[in-house]
């Protein structure tokens, strides 16, 4: 059955609907800033806070620095302690003066005399070659000792030294890496805001075009009157039993 001419949508079956109408639409503008604001409008701090509140944590991580390496405690080395004979052979030299004193006051003869204090003499030689002997050997024995403590010093300084140039190397690659992250995530929150605005833009327009083509087609006219037809049938087949064709 030939549907009736009508003003209305679906009148031939008792709905009222009136014809679809399009109102001009303000086109969305994804640029536009919350700020400043136009003369005789209030500032848009909802808007500019919603511009910025993604970038907040990125803007925070930008000034974020790690903790620096500790700078490690180096061992400072030892210096020997040598042992000194001096006092030994002062003391000689002093025997050795006192013998050779008493033995001129005591021998008339200066060959006697003589002969005796070469002897005495010869004996402190003897003595002093002997200190000598002893002090070289005990200051070599030290200065071993020291060495081999002091390259055992030298030893861990360097292990601390290596430990700390590697972990300044690892905290700086991975402050790089917090930075590249962070960029990262800015440059991705960034791209994907640009994105949904491209996308409102798209849907935005399309709001504007789609209606004046279904009006100048008819298609919204009959969309709107196969859904109210739809309900109608339904509700009378409910009602009569029936259904409607």
């Amino acid at each position: 059955m030939a549907r009736p001419k009508s003003n209305f949508i679906g009148s031939d079956v008792g709905l009222v609907v009136p014809k679809a109408t399009v109102t001009p639409r303000g086109k969305f503008n994804p640029n536009a800033r919350a700020y400043p604001p136009v003369e005789g409008e209030s500032f848009d701090y909802a808007g500019a806070f919603n511009e910025v509140a993604p970038f907040i944590s990125n803007a925070v991580n930008s000034f974020r620095t790690l903790p620096g390496v500790p700078t490690p405690t180096l061992e400072q080395t030892v210096n020997p302690n040598l042992v000194s004979y001096d006092a030994q052979r002062a003391s000689n030299a002093r025997t050795l003066r006192a013998s050779q004193r008493g033995v001129n006051s005591s021998f008339a003869d200066p060959q006697i005399a003589a002969a005796i204090n070469a002897a005495t003499l010869d004996q402190s030689i003897n003595q002093n070659n002997v200190l000598t002997q002893n002090e070289g050997n005990t200051n070599a024995q030290i200065l071993n000792q020291n060495n081999q403590f002091n390259s055992s010093i030298r030893a861990r300084n360097t292990e601390r030294l290596n430990e700390y140039k590697g972990n300044q190397v690892n905290r700086n690659v991975a402050q790089q890496e917090l930075q590249s992250a962070n960029l990262a995530n800015f440059s991705d929150k960034y791209q994907t805001r640009q994105r949904d605005k491209a996308m409102q833009t798209l849907e935005e327009q399309k709001l504007d075009i789609l209606p004046e083509l279904y009006k100048d087609t008819g298609v919204l006219e009959r969309n709107l009157y196969e859904n109210y037809l739809g309900e109608y049938k339904t509700k009378r087949k409910g009602k009569f039993g029936g259904y409607i064709k």
